[in-house]
């Protein structure tokens, strides 16, 4: 009979879970964005995020209202200031091949404005 022993060393992992963000971008009649209640929101989140000693941040689809280059651009551009390694998963309002971006699109624009990317 072999006995097999090894030490567990266990680490509390926090993440921080950001769902249906919905960012929408609105345009005045001079064709200027308007910082809307969902973009203001997203960026305070960020905040809060980056004063916390969450390990992760994941941000869980439906990112932005419209799927634009213009709206994944802001998506991205807000969350880049967060300090933590982040990941970001589709949802429906996030892609659409007919009338917005694709997957590889979406994720070429996010990571471009990502400092906390990996490699791989």
């Amino acid at each position: 009979m072999f006995v097999c022993g090894s030490s567990v060393y266990a680490k509390t992992v926090k993440v921080s879970v950001m769902s249906d963000v919905h960012i929408k971008l609105t345009q005045n009649k001079q064709g200027d964005y308007i910082i809307n209640p969902s973009i203001h929101n997203l960026k305070n989140a960020v905040k809060m995020v980056n004063s916390t000693d969450v390990n992760y941040v994941i941000f869980t689809g439906d990112c932005i209202d419209n799927s634009n280059k213009e709206s994944v651009t802001m998506f991205a551009k807000i969350i880049k200031p967060v300090n933590k390694p982040y990941y970001v998963l589709l949802g429906n309002h996030d892609v659409s091949q007919v009338t917005g971006v694709d997957k590889k699109k979406f994720f070429h624009l996010v990571n471009r404005f990502s400092h906390n990317k990996t490699k791989k």
